[in-house]
């Protein structure tokens, strides 16, 4: 899903374009027998690549912004857990029961791993060990917190957000946006599969039917004239093979 790889099938769609535009500027001259290399075939595919090419950058859009928003959310989740605890550890509870939810936060922060570090001492990038980060354990551990709190009547903060039912809705609707990345990703992810066997589909896709057009104006006008070179100067790249 790299932008450069999306600008890569851009281009093709727009040099498609202008294949066609040439082709049809040749008029009479231009009448292939292969119904693939028509004027109306090729403007057909190629419209159709890139309503295909549309709809995948719709729902990739979207995924993002799904991602995103379950980023801000997982921080916010972190800020409630640590502020609740605060709010606990003040509280007149026995140290012990304080220490039991202190447990669930650090797995929650991530401050209870232990991370490789190098010579220096000096923490490796990307490294973490011993980590219970995935999102579904994070869930998992804050709603431990909030039914360990459930249990303890002593826990009954003034500040709504903290309130354990505020945080069991917050946590709820973290969940439905786990499972909205989830969705989005599948969506995206067979809006490209469409697209690109569209561009990339071996014989009858987009970059093979312009091949043929190349070869059929080589074969009217000849491979050195200016006519052919008007067509064969659009390169479009194969950015992968898929076969039938």
């Amino acid at each position: 899903m790299s932008s450069k790889s999306e600008t890569g099938h851009i281009i093709n769609l727009s040099l498609a374009r202008e294949i066609i535009s040439t082709c049809n500027s040749y008029g009479a001259e231009y009448q292939p027998t292969n119904p693939l290399i028509s004027i109306a075939s090729m403007t057909n595919i190629t419209d159709m690549a890139y309503s295909l090419n549309d709809i995948y950058t719709d729902k990739l859009m979207k995924y993002k912004t799904c991602v995103n928003k379950k980023a801000e959310m997982v921080k916010r989740l972190k800020v409630l857990a640590k502020k609740s605890v605060s709010s606990y550890a003040s509280s007149n509870e026995v140290e012990k029961n304080i220490d039991v939810a202190k447990s669930y936060l650090r797995k929650i922060t991530g401050s209870n791993v232990r991370k490789k570090r190098d010579k220096n001492h000096e923490v490796l990038p990307g490294h973490v060990s011993n980590c219970q980060m995935s999102i579904e354990n994070l869930m998992d551990h804050f709603d431990k917190l909030l039914y360990w709190y459930e249990g303890r009547p002593i826990y009954c903060p003034m500040e709504e957000d903290i309130k354990v039912a505020s945080m069991r809705d917050f946590l709820v609707e973290l969940q439905a946006v786990v499972k909205e990345v989830i969705e989005y990703k599948i969506d995206a992810d067979n809006a490209r599969f469409e697209r690109d066997e569209c561009m990339y589909l071996e014989g009858t896709g987009l970059v093979d039917v312009t091949l043929l057009c190349k070869k059929y104006v080589s074969s009217v006008f000849g491979a050195r004239s200016d006519k052919t070179r008007m067509v064969t100067k659009h390169r479009l790249r194969r950015m992968m093979k898929i076969q039938k």
